[in-house]
């Protein structure tokens, strides 16, 4: 349960067993932490005054309009991941949906 804390205060949340993330919003204006042994990652929330929905995101400065992301987009290099949060919500996340393992796309012969 402590784990599970913490990865929902920093606004991302890991799927077993995928190399995937979903996001939701941090709990703080701005943080960094130690990645992948020495490299960074800050999360930093604009507007959290105001309020919890996320109106968008940018990772390493690109807006995202996916709700989620792969390891390999900012876990194993660092980066950064912002936020834009507000007091409504909004439908910013117009990207594609996080891949699913069992989905298995048959070849029909």
């Amino acid at each position: 349960m402590n784990s599970w804390l913490l990865w929902q205060m920093l606004g991302i949340y890991p799927i077993v067993t995928q190399p995937v993330y979903l996001l939701s919003s941090p709990w703080f204006p701005d943080l960094n932490m130690t990645i992948n042994g020495n490299k960074t990652l800050r999360i930093s929330a604009s507007g959290l005054e105001k309020g919890y929905y996320v109106q968008s995101v940018k990772i390493n400065g690109k807006q995202w309009g996916k709700n989620w992301f792969e390891h390999d987009d900012i876990m194993t290099n660092g980066g950064t991941i912002e936020f834009d949060l507000g007091a409504d919500a909004k439908a910013w996340e117009t990207g594609d949906v996080p891949p699913s393992p069992g989905h298995v796309q048959l070849n029909k012969e």
